[in-house]
């Protein structure tokens, strides 16, 4: 479940009373982590949107939309 490296599906982290999951998400990467959206299958079979939280921080200002504007992209 949570803070095990392994798929975190928005349900999962709903029940962590987590009100806005996307959201979460969203401003986890803007802050420089790593996060992957993946799919996850749960035990009945049904396939999940789900996301991969990773330990490593990627560099914020490399991935930033002020650092594209700034390099004119």
């Amino acid at each position: 479940m949570l803070g095990d490296g392994g798929p975190v599906t928005i349900q999962d982290l709903r029940e962590q009373g987590i009100e806005a999951p996307g959201q979460a998400m969203y401003e986890l990467q803007l802050s420089g982590c790593d996060v992957e959206r993946v799919a996850h299958t749960d035990g009945t079979g049904h396939r999940l949107s789900a996301y991969r939280i990773g330990s490593r921080r990627m560099p914020a200002i490399a991935n930033s939309p002020a650092s594209a504007a700034h390099d004119g992209h």
